[in-house]
């Protein structure tokens, strides 16, 4: 088995919720890579952000790993996307590899969140943890928060979770 999933099915909760970022992301959209592309099947590829959005097909560090050598051979940030064990609330796990000369960033464990005239990101579960803000052209990695309190973090996290509820299981 494949650390990282290898085929765009839209009956994997993985994908759907990998399509569910879409809107919030740039175009173009590269579903299937050139034969000669060192881009594995089953990712999206968006170059305008200079990012490969990826899901994991199992346990999420062997996937990391597989992650870090797509985002070398791609010279691209990676999104991976996967589904936690509990995933009765907060069913999706981000996690971004942000891919330098000399080292790659990993920000781990993040939740979707998202609110109107805001610009979308993923944040930390934990406390203290930096966040990637979905920008127009990239993830940005912050180790500012997009919102301004507790308050705002809640309704941004339970937006970005009935967003993904949506996507991943058509409910509200």
């Amino acid at each position: 088995m494949t650390a990282l999933i290898e085929q765009l099915h839209i009956a994997s909760p993985v994908v759907r919720a990998m399509l569910g970022l879409l809107p919030h992301l740039t175009p173009p959209v590269v579903l299937e890579p050139a034969p000669n592309s060192p881009l594995p099947r089953g990712c999206l590829h968006l170059p305008s952000m200079r990012l490969v959005v990826t899901g994991a097909a199992g346990p999420v560090v062997p996937a990391l790993g597989a992650a870090e050598a797509v985002a070398r051979a791609m010279d691209a940030d990676v999104l991976v996307v996967s589904i936690r064990p509990n995933h009765a609330t907060r069913a999706m796990r981000y996690d971004v590899l942000f891919v330098e000369q000399d080292r790659t960033e990993h920000v781990s464990d993040l939740l979707f969140w998202t609110l109107p005239d805001r610009m979308p990101a993923l944040v930390p579960m934990a406390r203290g943890a930096p966040a990637a803000i979905i920008g127009k052209t990239t993830l940005i990695p912050s180790d500012a928060m997009p919102f301004r309190d507790a308050t705002e973090r809640a309704t941004g996290v339970a937006r970005g979770v009935s967003e993904q509820r949506l996507a991943l299981w058509g409910e509200k």
